[in-house]
């Protein structure tokens, strides 16, 4: 096994570039990894997981409007 790696929430909110309430909401739904309990209210993610999230994303188009 590897080096497991857990990052905080607003570690997981800054490389995803998404907000608070659409990381809840992707768990909610299952399109996020589930975060894991540390310690009393206190959660992380495993950082592996969440890379291969971000890796599964699908690409935007050539066209993006601004």
């Amino acid at each position: 096994m590897t080096d497991v790696q857990i990052i905080k929430r607003s570690a997981v909110l800054a490389k995803c570039a998404i907000s608070k309430d659409t990381l809840y909401r992707l768990m909610t739904n299952g399109d996020f990894p589930l975060a894991i309990t540390l310690v009393g209210r206190h959660v992380g993610w495993y950082q592996h997981e969440v890379d291969e999230w971000l890796l599964n994303r699908p690409r935007a188009s050539a066209r993006i409007s601004e």
